[in-house]
């Protein structure tokens, strides 16, 4: 009964020490199911960070994708404008250059006609030198008409004179011959 005593004090101590074993198996199984999840928890905090980062960067890369389809947009527009531009730019240089030369023609039939004005006037000026000469010459002819004008009607009353004198002188002889 002693040794059964014995054996049974042992298989109790056996067991105690199983039991203090599984105990410490147990918290330290514990303390690694703790550990893990803190791990999972942890894992779980990256995870939501980095899908937190992940939507913010999503949201940029949208974000950017949307600013490059408009400067692409803005970038057409400009070019179709720098386009219009060229455009009215290479018409408004046509349409200078039909000014420049409509006034070059201009300014060649005003010079022409500028020419022909000074060949005008000088061909009235060689023609009123000649008038005035031919005037001249009308003046001195006529000056000269007017002396032989006045010569001959000098003329004409000297010889008046001369015939009334006669005549009285011959009245008087046959006054004086009809009173003899």
């Amino acid at each position: 009964a002693s040794q059964e005593l014995q054996a049974s004090a042992d298989a109790v101590r056996a067991s105690q020490r199983d039991a203090d074993q599984l105990r410490e198996e147990l918290a330290r199984a514990s303390q690694e199911l703790q550990a893990s999840a803190d791990a999972v928890r942890a894992s779980q905090r990256d995870a939501d960070q980095l899908r937190e980062e992940l939507a913010r960067a999503s949201q940029e890369l949208q974000a950017s994708a949307d600013a490059a389809r408009a400067a692409q947009g803005d970038a057409d527009q400009l070019r179709e404008e720098l386009a219009r531009a060229q455009a009215a730019s290479a018409d408004a240089a046509r349409a200078a250059e039909r000014d420049a030369d409509r006034l070059r023609e201009e300014l060649k039939t005003s010079a022409d006609a500028a020419h022909t004005a000074q060949r005008d006037a000088d061909k009235l000026r060689e023609e009123l030198k000649i008038s005035a000469e031919a005037a001249c010459a009308a003046q001195r002819d006529a000056a000269e008409l007017h002396e032989e004008l006045a010569g001959v009607q000098a003329l004409s009353e000297r010889q008046e004179a001369h015939r009334t004198r006669g005549e009285h002188a011959h009245a008087e002889r046959l006054h004086a011959h009809a009173e003899r």
